[in-house]
């Protein structure tokens, strides 16, 4: 039996690396699970399984991205700005926190930085060691996490009276969750390097041309943009870097009733472009 179990595990360390090398894996985050990497595919006859799976550090409500260039290096969320860099080949997952401050039990007003519970985490499709994290501010490393530097000031609406401790009149519910005025979503362009995009879940779109150097609120070009609306996905365009396509999420606002029936869900698309911008 345990000739069999050993075959087998070598089996799926050498299936797992054939698949590494050509970089086909995927990375997942799962509620009350935390996260896992596995490839997409399995060279046995059985297909993926269970055993295929293995934990990567982060947590179950943060975002999980691979280096691009090195997929044994995964960088994984959780809620209050928490972020790990796990490498496959030691099995061992190092808190790399761009701030260490336990946030629990506290409103976001308390905070010096206010991170969302599904905080976003971008590499850089230029440069595999630039890799971003937004709370408020945009946060740049490039070092695997030994130091952070913010490349941005408070990209959200900053409505101090959104942030204030929930929950009671006798227990507390402050676990990151409710914390408001945040940032989203983050996306880089790959034809331009430093042209970065940033959604707020407070109805906010910001970009910079120059790394962070100065950044613009776009949020006024997109006509009919729900106020409040969480902007929940950016796509810049693989062909122009004045280009980038929003997914904003309505359904927690008073617009949800307006919304048209394209918009399902309360997800409203916009295709931005210079400042004109298409409704889908």
């Amino acid at each position: 039996m345990v000739r069999n179990v050993q075959q087998r595990s070598e089996r799926r360390e050498a299936d797992q690396l054939r698949l590494r090398q050509a970089d086909a894996v995927m990375d997942k985050a799962m509620q009350d699970l935390g996260t896992v990497q596995g490839p997409i595919n399995s060279l046995t006859r059985a297909g993926l399984t269970n055993a295929h799976w293995y934990d990567v550090g982060g947590g179950e409500a943060g975002h999980v991205v691979s280096k691009p260039d090195d997929p044994d290096v995964v960088y994984a969320g959780e809620y209050l700005g928490y972020i790990s860099r796990y490498d496959d080949r030691t099995k061992q997952a190092r808190n790399v926190s761009t701030y260490p401050e336990n946030g629990s039990g506290h409103g976001a007003e308390d905070l010096k930085y206010r991170f969302q519970w599904t905080a976003p985490i971008a590499v850089s499709p230029h440069d595999p060691n630039v890799v971003y994290h937004g709370a408020n501010v945009l946060f740049k490393t490039t070092d695997g996490g030994q130091t952070w530097s913010a490349i941005s000031g408070d990209l959200t609406r900053n409505d101090r009276s959104k942030q204030a401790w929930s929950g009671g009149p006798i227990t507390g519910d402050n676990t990151g969750v409710e914390y408001y005025c945040t940032i989203f979503a983050i996306a880089e362009s790959p034809v331009a390097a430093g042209t970065i995009w940033t959604g707020s879940d407070d109805g906010l779109l910001q970009v910079t041309r120059d790394g962070g150097g100065s950044w613009t609120n776009v949020t006024a070009s997109m006509p009919g943009m729900p106020e409040w609306g969480t902007v929940a996905t950016i796509e810049p365009s693989h062909f122009d870097a004045g280009t980038a396509y929003v997914v904003v999420d309505a359904h927690r606002t008073e617009l949800m009733a307006r919304l048209d029936i394209h918009d399902v869900a309360g997800l409203v698309r916009y295709a931005i472009r210079a400042g004109l911008v298409t409704r889908n």
